[in-house]
């Protein structure tokens, strides 16, 4: 997303409350401006990548770039999301994801849905104990190592209108997607659709609390994964669910200080090196709290660690 055209923005209202009041907040190491609305304190980015740019962000490179370390390169996606030195780390953290929302939900014997599956450790994890899985990702390449992978999960490209309208699940789980989407109040309404009374909706996504405790500057939120377009806190995704028939049921934090790895101390720097020069140094820092688990990383009612967890049940 780097150097993008200014061809391929658009200035934005904001996607909660309709307002055009707001306050500047960063200018992101892409050069987009991250804002928050003065009425409901809603922070996104304005202006804002128009749909089919959005859309392209996820063709083939996205999740394999292939590219040499380039400023992009540490920004930006992954550079080699689908091969198969990744699966073990893919599946401990499909594990983790688990654990973490099983004393909220229980898939045994239940429809579920994974939006934003990709390669589909996940799916196949909650296989084991759910009546029907399906999985859903925008990337055609990430849907087709899934399939390639499991093949026994109904895998299918493409966003919520790859459902049909008859379509609804016990649980749905949206592990960092809802910072991805063009509008995430369509995005949660149409999750409310396919969702069946009751049933719940498990979400995470970066924490725009922690963001603010620790500096715009310093928090990695907005240092990397360039290609988030809104940032959420508690408040903000609550007043979403009130407007769609979901109610908050449990709302965590956890995964550390989120402070970007380049302000702290220099004493990992061989190991991010190393990291970096393997092409996963972006997927270990996704996936941090599996990889280098410590009891600051566990997730806990305090709302300002960097990645929040919320599950929202339908009424």
């Amino acid at each position: 997303m780097l150097g993008l055209d200014p061809g391929g923005l658009n200035s934005v209202a904001c996607d909660l409350c309709g307002s055009n009041r707001t306050r500047p907040v960063i200018i992101r190491p892409d050069g987009l401006r991250v804002v928050e609305c003065l009425e409901c304190a809603l922070c996104y980015l304005n202006s804002k990548p128009t749909p089919d740019l959005v859309q392209s962000l996820y063709d083939g490179k996205y999740f394999s770039k292939n590219l040499k370390i380039t400023e992009e390169a540490l920004h930006y996606g992954y550079n080699d999301y689908l091969g198969e030195a990744n699966k073990k780390l893919l599946a401990k953290a499909a594990e983790s994801k688990l654990r973490l929302a099983s004393p909220y939900v229980d898939v045994l014997g239940q429809s579920c849905l994974e939006i934003g599956c990709a390669t589909g450790e996940f799916c196949e994890l909650v296989a084991n104990k759910a009546a029907n899985v399906i999985g859903i990702d925008l990337a055609a390449g990430a849907i087709a190592s899934a399939s390639r992978r499991y093949s026994r999960i109904n895998f299918r490209q493409g966003n919520l209108s790859a459902l049909g309208e008859q379509e609804e699940f016990d649980i749905i789980f949206a592990f960092e997607v809802i910072e991805h989407v063009e509008s995430p109040a369509a995005f949660l309404r149409g999750l409310a659709v396919h969702l069946k009374p009751g049933g719940r909706l498990v979400i995470t996504t970066p924490n725009y609390n922690c963001g603010k405790r620790v500096g715009p500057h310093r928090w990695s939120g907005f240092q990397s994964s360039l290609e988030h377009l809104y940032f959420f806190n508690s408040q903000s995704l609550s007043h979403y669910a009130s407007k769609v028939g979901l109610i908050p049921i449990v709302s965590l934090t956890g995964c550390g200080d989120g402070i970007q790895s380049a302000v702290k101390s220099d004493s990992k720097a061989p190991l991010r090196n190393t990291l970096r020069r393997l092409g996963v140094l972006n997927l270990v820092r996704r996936y941090r709290p599996v990889v280098f688990p410590t009891d600051t990383e566990s997730y806990s009612e305090q709302d300002d660690l960097h990645n929040l967890f919320m599950v929202l049940a339908k009424a």
